[in-house]
Order: structure tokens, then sequence, then C-alpha cells
């Protein structure tokens, strides 16, 4: 894998919140999210793809 300094590291712990997020979508459909989980899966997929 090639890094550089444009890449951000990301938290293991925001990647983890990310996949329980899209386990719980993926089982139940993205109606399964309250209000709460919606907004931080938007501000999780913003902060990840580095936005």
């Amino acid at each position: 894998m090639i890094t550089g300094p444009w890449e951000v590291a990301h938290s293991p712990a925001d990647q983890l919140e990310l996949d329980l997020l899209l386990d719980k979508i993926s089982a139940a459909g993205i109606d399964s999210l309250s209000k709460t989980e919606k907004a931080r899966l938007n501000e999780l997929s913003k902060k990840l793809r580095g936005r």
C-alpha cells in the first residue's frame, strides 16, 4: 500500500462505529436508524472520506 502526506489517519473507533451503523442498515434497512444515528453516519462518512 502506498502512503503519503495526503492520507488522514482514521480512528479505529470511528471505523468500528461506522461498521456497526452499516451492519444495522444491512440487517434492518436505512429506516431502522434513528435521526441521531443518521446524522452520525453522515458525519463519519465525510470524516473517513477525508472531506
